[in-house]
């Protein structure tokens, strides 16, 4: 199996045995280590196939990345005619005497029969040297005769199903182990060779004018970082006899990846040079030729025989009417563009594209801005329009069709390419470099969601494919901004984008697809859905003007802002009932409400009879629905809250067997079941087909219904794979009202905008303490990164609601509480409240009240799993910075936050203080950097160092303030710092003030002050708040004195 559930199986182990000698394989547990062997480092994999391409989550650099937690998947089923294979590549000849694999487990796609082979002295030569035969596990070390090799090689003949595919999670090289002499002298040779390629890098980089030739520019760089490396790394080995065993030893694997690298870069360099020369007079010319026309930022129309230009300062778009192609360059600081771009639309089967047709060039104006647009239609019974528009001001490029049926009969519209760029056609595309593949940011449908740029050059002519069902956001690691491709809408169809890059060559293609299967009738016209291209300085600013022009394409106008609630799914499942409600709500009420919960949701197993289908309360709700809402408002101020999967039918319900014709059909006609249902009673389910009006109109009347018995908020259900989706949501929005809180899991963003009040995709995070409960939140973290700039411009985004009770330890409830808050979620508590302590109440009520800041991971591209969460602050305390700095590996790791990122100047000096903890950490410049332990999170509060007193945290809120501090004043003339703050009747808690040289607190302030004042550390002072009332004021008196 392929999905990411696999990972949890890989501990699974059991025996093996092997033809060849049975000494040769054993098995080994997925966190097996050892200090016998020497591991050798690998630098390049390459095999038979893999279940997505090169540079995807399956490819074959997942087998050789140092993470037991990734996989190389091989799509084709082995056999003895089929091998499949995997190739690992090493620096330079090394002596081989062991290989571990890690895989799935037997009976989930595990390896069964195998070989490990080494290359020989031919080329395409491999012996093997270890046979394995009917494994019985999916992971096992081969040991065999030491074998000087330059490549290992994985041969699988059968694997265990049960699909055709071979999982594969990693695989180690090792070799004997050698003294302290013989690796100085292991190193020494292998520095020795990273030193002959550098020349070979020199020379060939000389050769090609790489060193003085201005079009070089771009790739001296490369040359630049590896003579650079490996000056460090003499330098390094010049100190050899001071450095550790362990550094040694890490020194000597540093050596051999310089030395891959180097010949990467050799391969690399020789294709560049080839292509670039042409490609940088090629963008050179077409920035002359914009600066020409002077543009300002409004947008000027030019034409040129058959060439039709659009140009304002941040973008020129050329058109050729010759061929319908399309060329753009970006004349900001990014050195970016495109050329070649296509248009194609699929009408009956067949390919239509715009061939010398007449292209207008006219003004427009949309809900976005307003600009030039070039216009083309052609077409006699079938007429299409293509337009493509540039906006005053902006870097932005939209390129939107229509498509009008003229005809006496339908016609079928397949998938329209609006934005197609390939080498095929001559196309290519350029974002600053041609070396080393830039980083990646896809969403929805990415795989990964965050794919950093490669530490290193990859191999010249290695591919690395890009793609993403809504947007694709692509930066070069070197260069602040980045290119940015999307659709703005998904009303006509299913939207795809892709790109791919090639080491050497660049952007190889690039491609916005929309995929309609629509028919249209005689008379009819289709608009289809526009995409956008954009190159940005600012990377973040790229993603986030896409998410605005989105936001305009809205069938309705967007709704934001954040909620809290308590959710029953977790602490209670099937057994939720009027009685349990209403204690929980009564918990709320006292320690929730107060901070803005408003909302108690009931999840699965309110209604009829515990299945899909006939939405009425059952047994456990003999009041009904109408009661207990009134219940929860007059009683504690509560909102009732519903949990519904609309589209869902169970083939046992009353709605199945009254209108069955509502349902999506099987071949015969009948209704198709999806499978069984998940939880007691399991009936076979079957989904509505909303494209029926009257499955239509009953999902709208079934809304308005609940509605009128006091739901105020639904959460919404196993509803995205449901056909006629579109029309299924917009009637649960007129039904449900404008007013109502309508939050959905997994429909796709684009659908969402307008009618979704916030939405998440991602998986449920699980009950408190689960073993898995790591797991989970790595898999949900980049997908909340790689969204983050749909947060409250399409809804408000969304996780899964969190469990962090009594199960929780401490350091999980504080971990999840910091993803929520810190990435802009709404507070979604899912727990029992009956058994709650008061120091977890207490954490729970400092992530309330919910609606914070915008919210940014600074590491978007920087890591598979961001996690440095950035918001900043303001109200009457002043400004400041708050940053969620997370661990989600298995062993310690520093986290470091550059200030430069904060958007603080250069010179900038902080005061940081950790909210969890309540420790100051000191006064920092340039950055801070912080150490957690494995599965922790901390939150850092960055305060500008102020010069007089001033309020730096409070302990009440993750924000430090952001909340509570309704006023905060310094009086000069009394020295004195005044504030007051809001939370609830019953709390306390601590405001923590930075104390600079030069002042310090009155003499008598203990004495005198009603709030006295505690020293913390340092410059750090505390005084204690309690709340008798909502709001509690506070006066601290200082004095001057000598620094």
């Amino acid at each position: 199996m392929t999905c990411f559930h696999c990972m949890l199986k890989l501990f699974v182990c059991a025996s093996l045995t092997s033809v060849a000698a049975a000494e040769q394989v054993r098995e080994i547990p997925g966190n097996w280590q050892t200090p016998d062997l020497r591991r050798i480092t690998v630098v390049h994999a390459a095999a038979s196939s893999a279940l997505t391409p090169e540079g995807e989550q399956y490819a074959p650099a997942r087998a050789i990345d140092g993470q037991r937690g990734t996989k190389w998947v091989a799509s084709v089923a082995p056999s003895q005619t089929a091998p499949q294979w995997i190739t690992l590549e090493l620096s330079r000849a090394q002596t081989a005497s062991a290989v571990a694999v890690f895989g799935e487990r037997i009976g989930n796609d595990g390896i069964q029969d195998a070989q490990v082979q080494v290359a020989g002295a031919k080329p395409g030569e491999f012996q093997t040297v270890a046979t394995i035969a009917d494994a019985r596990s999916g992971s096992w070390l081969a040991t065999f005769d030491p074998v000087k090799t330059g490549a290992v090689r994985l041969w699988i003949t059968r694997s265990s199903g049960p699909s055709p595919h071979t999982d594969v999670y990693e695989i180690e090289v090792y070799g004997p182990p050698i003294s302290p002499a013989e690796l100085k002298a292991y190193a020494a040779e292998a520095l020795a060779g990273c030193a002959a390629r550098g020349k070979e890098v020199a020379a060939l980089a000389e050769k090609l004018g790489l060193t003085t030739d201005p079009q070089f520019a771009g790739l001296r760089g490369a040359v630049a970082s590896t003579e650079r490396a490996q000056r460090e790394l003499v330098e390094r080995v010049a100190r050899w006899d001071s450095l550790g065993e362990a550094d040694r030893h890490s020194l000597a694997a540093e050596i051999e990846r310089l030395e891959g690298r180097a010949r990467r870069t050799l391969q690399g360099l020789g294709k560049a040079a080839a292509v670039w020369p042409g490609r940088a007079k090629d963008i050179a010319a077409a920035r002359q030729a914009a600066g020409q026309s002077a543009p300002g930022e409004n947008v000027t129309a030019v034409r040129d025989g058959a060439a039709a230009c659009l140009v304002n300062n941040r973008v020129s778009v050329v058109l050729n009417e010759a061929d319908g192609t399309w060329d753009a360059t970006w004349l900001g600081n990014i050195d970016a563009a495109v050329r070649r771009v296509r248009f194609a639309v699929e009408v009956d089967g067949q390919s239509v594209a715009p061939e010398k047709v007449r292209a207008e060039s006219a003004p427009f104006s949309d809900t976005f801005g307003s600009g030039m647009e070039i216009r083309q239609t052609w077409g006699q019974g079938v007429e299409i329009e293509r337009r493509i528009r540039v906006y005053d001001g902006r870097p932005a490029i939209v390129v939107a069709a229509r498509i009008a049926n003229r005809t006496d009969h339908d016609i079928t519209l397949g998938t329209a390419k609006m934005l197609s760029l390939s080498e095929d056609h001559r196309g290519w595309w350029h974002l600053a470099g041609l070396m080393r593949a830039p980083a990646a940011v896809g969403y929805p449908g990415a795989s990964p969601p965050c794919r950093p740029a490669p530490d290193e050059e990859m191999q010249g002519g290695t591919v690395q494919q890009y793609g993403s069902s809504g947007v694709l956001a692509l930066a070069q690691q070197d260069s602040p901004g980045g290119l940015t491709l999307g659709a703005l809408s998904a009303q006509a169809g299913r939207p795809s984008m892709g790109a791919a890059f090639q080491t050497g060559a660049g952007g190889t293609s690039l491609e916005a697809a929309l995929h309609a299967g629509a028919v249209v009738h005689p008379g009819q016209t289709l608009a289809v859905d526009p995409v956008w291209l954009s190159v940005d300085a600012n990377r973040y600013d790229m993603l986030e003007q896409y998410g605005d022009a989105a936001a305009t394409h809205a069938p309705q106008p967007v709704r934001t802002g954040a909620n809290a609630l308590w959710c029953s799914w977790y602490p209670i499942r099937m057994g939720i009932s009027e009685e349990i409600v209403l204690a929980h709500a009564e918990i709320a009420a006292k320690h929730f409400r107060p901070l803005g919960m408003e909302v108690i949701q009931l999840d699965h197993g309110w209604q009829r009879g515990d299945i899909c289908g006939d939405w009425f309360p059952n047994e456990r709700f003999p009041h009904g629905l109408k009661w207990l809402s009134e219940q929860l408002q007059s009683r504690y101020g509560m909102k009732l809250g519903l949990w519904i999967a609309p589209t869902n039918v169970a083939f046992t319900s009353q709605l199945l067997r009254d209108h069955p014709e509502w349902l999506m059909k099987n071949a015969e006609g009948k209704p198709a079941s999806i499978g069984r249902w998940f939880w007691v009673p399991n009936p076979e389910m079957g989904l509505i087909d909303a494209s029926q009006p009257g499955a239509e109109q009953w999902i709208a009347e079934t809304f308005a219904r609940l509605t009128s018995e006091g739901a105020r908020y639904y959460k919404i259900d196993f509803i995205a794979g449901s056909p006629a989706l579109r029309r299924a949501m917009a009637a649960i929005r007129r039904g449900a009202g404008p007013e109502a809180w309508i939050r959905y899991c997994q429909t796709p963003p684009l659908l969402s905008a307008g009618l979704a009040s916030s939405a998440y995709i991602g998986d449920d995070t699980g009950d408190a303490g689960l073993a898995s409960w790591m797991h989970l939140e790595r898999v949900n973290a980049p997908l909340l990164a790689a969204s983050y700039w749909v947060n409250d411009r399409l809804y408000h985004r969304e996780v899964c609601d969190m469990s962090v009770g009594m199960k929780a330890s401490v350091e999980e409830a504080r971990f999840k509480m910091s993803l929520m808050t810190m990435s802009g979620c709404s507070i979604s508590f899912s727990d029992d409240f009956r058994p709650l302590e008061p120091p977890r109440i207490r954490m729970m009520q400092q992530c309330l009240p919910p609606g914070n800041p915008p919210a940014r991971p600074l590491d978007l591209f920087e890591r598979e799993r961001p996690s440095l969460w950035h918001m900043h602050c303001k109200n009457a305390a002043g400004e400041w910075d708050a940053v969620g700095v997370f661990n989600f590996e298995d062993e310690a790791q520093q986290r470091t936050v550059e200030l430069s990122s904060l958007g603080l100047p250069a010179d900038a000096e902080v005061a940081v203080f950790e909210f969890w903890e309540e420790k100051f950490l000191g006064t920092h410049k340039e950055r801070v950097t912080v150490s957690l332990a494995p599965g922790t999170a901390r939150i850092l509060l960055m305060h500008r160092l102020p010069a007089r007193p001033a309020a730096i945290a409070t302990n009440l809120h993750v924000l430090g303030g952001y909340h509570e501090i309704q006023r905060l004043a310094w009086d000069e003339p009394r020295l004195t710092l005044s504030g007051r703050c809001r939370r609830m009747p019953g709390v306390s808690g601590r405001v923590y003030f930075y104390v600079p040289d030069g002042y310090r607190p009155r003499a008598d302030t203990a004495q005198a002050a009603a709030r006295p004042l505690t020293h913390v550390a340092g410059p750090l002072w505390s005084v204690e708040l309690v709340f008798d009332q909502a709001e509690a004021e506070f006066g601290v008196p200082f004095e001057r004195c000598g620094k």
